[in-house]
């Protein structure tokens, strides 16, 4: 999760925090200052905090699927449960909703995987297939299946958001390129420059032979 740390302003990647009924404590990793997001004064009214689970004493969180110990704060996506008002999420992708549907009944079928994931990615809600993937996780003989699938969903997303860059030869080309508009420019400034202390010479030496 990033945040804009208050002392230096960078985003940065939260990695050593610790979460309280005051805020969200964390040490920023550019500055070393250690920071504290308070939680809002007010909000609406919220469900209860998700239960931990009898099998493993973790939280489910309710926004984004992750699973973890702390039963006050996601540590991924930085939800706060006791404050967490179910209306406040976006609805179901009608079309994604029902893909994964169709993945439930066969989740051996990969291309029914593909295919809800490009529905959410259709919808720009790929929150929604991570969420879907994170929950099927707790599903032991589904774990590998849907880490499988959050790798897919990852390198998608990244590919989305990579921008696009230059070959190691088109930048060579370019470089060449950039190089001869400047020697041609140099040239031609050189070229009038002579041409000026031609003619400025020529002047003078016709004033002093007159």
């Amino acid at each position: 999760m990033k945040v804009q740390c208050p002392q230096c302003g960078e985003m940065v990647e939260m990695v050593d925090f610790s979460t309280s009924a005051e805020g969200l404590r964390f040490t920023c990793p550019n500055c070393k200052q250690e920071s504290l997001l308070a939680s809002p004064k007010e909000e609406p009214a919220a469900a209860a905090a998700p239960e931990p689970t009898a099998e493993t004493g973790e939280v489910i969180c309710p926004k984004c699927g992750h699973s973890q110990k702390d039963p006050y704060a996601c540590h991924r996506c930085g939800l706060v449960f006791d404050k967490f008002d179910e209306s406040s999420l976006p609805p179901e992708p009608e079309k994604a909703a029902g893909l994964w549907k169709e993945v439930l009944r066969l989740p051996s079928d990969e291309d029914r995987h593909e295919a809800f994931i490009n529905a959410c990615q259709q919808a720009d809600r790929p929150d929604y297939a991570s969420r879907q993937y994170r929950l099927m996780l707790r599903e032991p003989d589904k774990k590998e299946l849907a880490e499988k699938m959050l790798e897919k969903l990852f390198t998608k997303a990244q590919a989305q958001l990579a921008p696009v860059t230059m070959s190691g030869e088109g930048r060579r080309k370019d470089r060449k390129k950039t190089g001869r508009i400047i020697f041609w420019i140099l040239l031609a400034i050189c070229a009038g420059l002579l041409i000026y202390y031609l003619i400025t010479m020529t002047e003078m030496l016709n004033r002093i032979s007159r």
